[in-house]
């Protein structure tokens, strides 16, 4: 997320002609390794799996005591 909100940071003090400085995109495959990470919080959050270690972006989205509604929204 750090690196987002230095984008937008960026993007929000320097414009061109065209408006954003940066744009980001990610490719299908990018969308579908986080979705899947999202699914597997969503697993663990409701019991049917276990955290495995090293898995630290899962790691993060299920830590704090997330819900599985939240887990569907972000």
């Amino acid at each position: 997320m750090d690196f987002y909100n230095l984008v937008r940071e960026i993007n929000s003090k320097v414009k061109d002609k065209s408006g954003n400085i940066i744009r980001l995109e990610y490719t299908v495959n990018a969308k579908r390794e986080v979705e899947k990470l999202f699914y597997v919080a969503k697993l663990i959050v409701n019991g049917k799996a276990t955290l495995q270690p090293g898995k630290t972006a899962i790691k993060n989205i299920v830590e704090g005591g997330i819900t599985n509604t939240k887990v569907r929204i972000q």
